[in-house]
């Protein structure tokens, strides 16, 4: 029996939020996308125009519903919502100030890049990468050889470049609307390329 051909899978950011421009974390908090945020969504329609996406699928939080709703205009395309494809849960930091918590905390808040044994009630990298890929791997076994849209979140990215071994890029950050390209073949994850990703 011949082996199925991979599917392309596009793991794209959601658009701009009011919290992002406050530099808030979100986690779970369901936040919708700013003028910006939509704005940066049409424009990325242009970018995508030629990937022929057989499915689109995104988190349920509604600034990643707004951004593949867009994103998919004028597709005659089947679109799916699911809270595996979550943010990473900030817990009870959710609604502070990144930059505030990462002075107040130091190295201890490095930790929840690195470790996977969690602090307080935060989600690490290591256990959204868990939570997310084995969904990525089932739709490489529903859609081989066609190419998906999945919209999700910068900790998602950033967690599944964490997964694929990547670690030395995955401590940087990525734009809204900003991606990874993968290649999901029964169940293995590879990665193509990044667009957005901030060093």
């Amino acid at each position: 029996m011949s082996q199925k051909e991979p599917c392309t899978i596009y793991l794209v950011r959601h658009g701009e939020t009011e919290w992002n421009k406050r530099g808030l974390l979100q986690g779970h908090t369901d936040i919708e996308l700013s003028e910006d945020g939509i704005r940066q969504a049409h424009e990325r329609i242009e970018h995508f125009k030629d990937v022929p996406f057989s499915a689109a699928f995104s988190s349920d939080l509604a600034r990643a519903k707004q951004t593949a709703a867009i994103l998919t205009q004028g597709r005659d395309v089947p679109f799916e919502t699911t809270e595996i494809l979550r943010e990473r849960s900030w817990g009870d930091w959710e609604g502070q100030r990144f930059q505030d918590l990462k002075a107040r905390h130091g190295a201890t808040f490095d930790v929840f890049n690195q470790d996977p044994h969690p602090l307080a009630n935060v989600e690490t990298l290591y256990q959204a990468a868990h939570r997310v890929s084995p969904v990525l791997h089932e739709f490489g076994e529903r859609f081989p050889g066609q190419h998906i849209l999945v919209v999700s979140h910068g900790g998602i990215l950033k967690s599944m470049l964490y997964y694929m071994g990547l670690k030395d890029i995955s401590h940087g950050s990525f734009t809204n609307l900003g991606y990874i390209k993968l290649k999901a073949q029964g169940k293995s994850l590879q990665f193509v390329e990044a667009d957005g990703l901030i060093r």
